[in-house]
């Protein structure tokens, strides 16, 4: 069984950073550590400086390094707002 997906995309002032098709993300929120899987209920909160973890369909993993910001979920889709934000190596 594959696993569902939902729309994510990292936003900077200067330009989208990522946008694409994902399984789950786990990020530091002002409130604590949160997931978000596809189906996830509405939320927007604070974002902490930090490691944004991002899994792809086909078990792929990749981190971004994000400069805090505000992260909104809804209908199967999550939206970071960060000043910046970059792969990390």
């Amino acid at each position: 069984m594959s696993a569902k997906t939902f729309k994510l995309e990292v936003l900077t002032p200067l330009k989208p950073v990522y946008r694409g098709e994902v399984t789950s993300i786990v990020v530091e929120g002002t409130e604590g550590s949160l997931g978000v899987l596809h189906g996830h209920c509405p939320l927007f909160t604070g974002l902490k400086k930090g490691l944004l973890k991002v899994e792809e369909p086909g078990e792929k993993t990749f981190y971004l390094t994000i400069d805090g910001g505000f992260l909104e979920v809804k209908q199967n889709r999550a939206v970071v707002l960060t000043e910046s934000a970059s792969l990390k190596t």
